[in-house]
């Protein structure tokens, strides 16, 4: 069973919550992607005096750059747990709290950031990169799932690339904010790593305003009043009317009986959900599994990874000076948010990263 939603264009609240959704976490993942490589120098000289300070132990340089590589890498252990987690969540408390959840965790991440100089604390650090990986997480499952859904099917493909634009934008932003110039310096790189926290405040401002997914409260949830209070706030008054009728011939076709012409008569039963092992048995989904861990392992093991924590350092270990390979950071931030969106606006077939 599946909602069919009013194929109108765009209206005010639709393309709103496009924007809300990229301005307030999108961009603010793709920063924490970013943000982290140009001043991982600063980063690294600090953890180690504070250590010595906190505990009286004196790093080895080997030691040190565990340190670091823990501190970049334990946000990739939060997506990791937040991506698995992103279905669980928003189907328990939908796509509206889910989006609200990445919002608060990453802000919490911003804060970690913010203080952990003041405390002089490594582990409000690591704290920090962790919250702000689950959120990435996070936002990678359930902010793509709640544009489709408040989509009509002729502007999916538009609402569908906002999440990954978001995302190679935040970088972009987050290499501009890490440079020496900007706030990239030994004693400001804390505000660089916090800034982002200015755009949860989307979330926040408009939380209300925007709708829950019609097809969250339709399929999984059984609310069709609510469902269809959704779809009116999407698109307004004048979309009800055909559509109406077939959504509720949609409720209760294969059960035998009428359409009602009051919403809150038509019985409908949530949508049964699958377990993950009944979907690894199931061999019509054997090949598309296949073909999605292919595509996502392979965006991994090409080493994107490194380019986006240690390019800075790869510049430098070529011959680049250190603001010559945090300029030339910036340009390839620059070339693959290009690449992101062709000419038309149309989203490409890949999406590099977390």
């Amino acid at each position: 069973m599946d909602l069919a939603l009013p194929e109108t264009g765009w209206t005010i609240r639709l393309a709103a919550l496009g924007l809300i959704t990229t301005l307030g976490v999108s961009i603010p993942v793709g920063f924490n992607i970013g943000v982290i490589n140009a001043p991982s120098e600063y980063i690294k000289q600090w953890s180690n005096e504070t250590i010595f300070r906190n505990y009286d132990v004196q790093l080895s340089d080997g030691a040190l750059r565990a340190v670091i590589a823990t501190i970049i890498s334990i946000a990739l252990i939060g997506g990791v747990i937040g991506s698995l987690e992103g279905a669980y969540l928003s189907d328990k408390y939908g796509r509206k709290k889910s989006f609200l959840f990445c919002a608060l965790l990453l802000t919490s991440g911003a804060l970690c950031f913010l203080s952990c100089r003041a405390a002089a604390s490594v582990e409000l650090l690591l704290l920090g990169r962790l919250l702000v990986g689950l959120a990435s997480g996070l936002t990678t499952g359930v902010i793509p799932m709640y544009l489709a859904e408040v989509s009509p099917v002729k502007l999916r493909g538009a609402m569908g690339v906002l999440c990954p634009l978001g995302l190679t934008t935040g970088v972009v932003i987050a290499q501009v904010a890490s440079l020496e110039q900007v706030l990239g310096t030994a004693d400001h790189w804390h505000y660089a790593l916090s800034c982002f926290a200015v755009l949860n405040l989307f979330c926040y401002v408009f939380y209300f305003w925007i709708p829950e997914s019609p097809k969250y409260l339709y399929s999984v949830k059984g609310d069709q009043v609510g469902s269809l209070r959704a779809i009116r706030k999407l698109f307004g008054r004048h979309s009800i009317g055909d559509d109406y009728i077939k959504l509720q011939m949609e409720c209760v076709n294969g059960q035998g009986r009428q359409p009602s012409a009051n919403p809150s008569d038509v019985d409908i039963q949530p949508q049964a959900s699958r377990s993950f092992w009944s979907v690894l048995r199931d061999p019509t989904l054997t090949l598309p599994l296949v073909l999605v861990c292919a595509l996502q392992g392979g965006q991994q093991l090409s080493g994107i990874n490194a380019v986006f924590f240690y390019s800075v350092s790869i510049f430098e270990s070529v011959g680049f000076s250190s603001t010559a390979a945090k300029f030339a950071n910036l340009g390839v931030g620059a070339l693959r948010s290009w690449f992101t969106t062709d000419s038309h606006g149309h989203g490409k077939s890949f999406i590099v990263g977390m």
